[in-house]
């Protein structure tokens, strides 16, 4: 299987594999115990936190270093979240935050993020903690639990899909800020997540057939041929524009590699969600597409070459498919609306 494949949202039998593709190239977040947090914080971050605790890791080093010199006292550890009484610690947040910042860094001219920005990105991580709190909570409300062994065949799975060696594997997860150790949290994380919405949001959703025929239209028309394209592809995790704005400015035919980019090879219309495959269509070979949000986060283009196919697939090769990629798209929707509840049932509050 190819690394396109990752980009198709389908639910329920690749959806798995969609959802820790992402975790893999482009580095979501994780949970980790506040003791070793605080431990690896110290041994690889010495930035002082400004009043609310926050940091500009990746950040002038200079600037830090006038600034440690005027402050007297520094923040060590607080709660910066409550969710139904259970912390949020500030060595949490800026663990969580810190692969986003340094993107946002990267993307800055001369790593000059202001702190707006830097807040920004702050309060939006918070706030997926809440989320993730939430679900953690309702898990264990229904006996949800991962095994080790299934971690382990998640894994696997992801790797042998991506078309990775194991050392190769290993590097692009640490390339991207992660530990064995912090990359396993968040697998299981992830299949808890993906167990819970089974079992409390699959049952919502139904597709119809005039949904599905629709859709086929739209993507293949009457069924001529249709182009297919050699592209490239870099990821911002987020929606937030105060993110993806600096990334926008940033990015040029010439240095679009430089920023993290994955060749993705020959993708065609159906390897791709609906806001891709517009964004891709939309762009002239040798040019930058404009961002587009997908399934996890905001998306950029490179088009190197159109090549076209020699026929569109009938309907009923691409059926099954077809209601994959609708099934996600509603299973995303219902999550929505399923933590939209958890959060009015709870008590939260945030002292950020």
């Amino acid at each position: 299987m190819s690394m396109k494949r990752a980009f198709r949202s389908m639910w329920p039998r690749t959806a798995l594999r969609h959802f820790l593709y992402g975790v893999i190239l482009w580095g979501a977040p994780w949970l980790m115990d506040p003791v070793a947090q605080a431990q690896d914080s110290s041994a690889t971050d010495s930035t002082v936190l400004n009043s609310t605790g926050l940091n500009s890791t990746g950040l002038n080093s200079t600037a830090q270093n006038s600034t440690a010199q005027q402050t007297e006292l520094q923040l060590v550890e607080r709660v910066v979240g409550l969710v139904n009484e259970r912390p949020i610690w500030l060595s949490q947040l800026r663990l969580r935050a810190f692969p986003f910042v340094r993107q946002m860094a990267q993307a800055s001219s001369g790593y000059n993020t202001n702190m707006g920005q830097l807040e920004s990105a702050y309060r939006r991580m918070l706030e997926q903690m809440v989320n993730e709190a939430l679900i953690d909570q309702a898990a264990r409300e229904e006996g949800i639990s991962v095994t080790e062994p299934e971690v382990d065949r998640a894994i696997q799975n992801v790797r042998v899909q991506s078309g990775l060696d194991d050392p190769t594997f290993w590097n692009t997860v640490r390339a991207q800020g992660f530990t064995h150790t912090q990359y396993r949290q968040d697998v299981r994380k992830q299949l808890v997540r993906l167990k819970l919405f089974n079992l409390r949001v699959r049952s919502r959703i139904n597709v119809s057939d005039s949904e599905l025929q629709e859709r086929y239209r739209t993507t293949y028309g009457n069924g001529d041929p249709v182009d297919c394209y050699l592209v490239s592809m870099v990821l911002v995790g987020s929606t937030d524009p105060t993110e993806v704005e600096p990334m926008t400015r940033a990015l040029t035919v010439e240095n679009f590699m430089d920023h993290g980019a994955v060749d993705l090879g020959r993708v065609c219309p159906k390897d791709l969600s609906p806001n891709l495959r517009r964004a891709v269509e939309a762009s002239e070979v040798g040019q930058v597409s404009l961002p587009a949000q997908g399934p996890n986060g905001t998306y950029f283009f490179l088009l190197r070459e159109r090549t076209p196919s020699a026929s569109a697939p009938r309907f009923d090769d691409v059926r099954d498919q077809i209601q994959e990629e609708l099934v996600a798209e509603a299973m995303s929707r219902q999550e929505g609306l399923f933590l939209k509840e958890l959060r009015e049932s709870a008590l939260i509050e945030l002292r950020l």
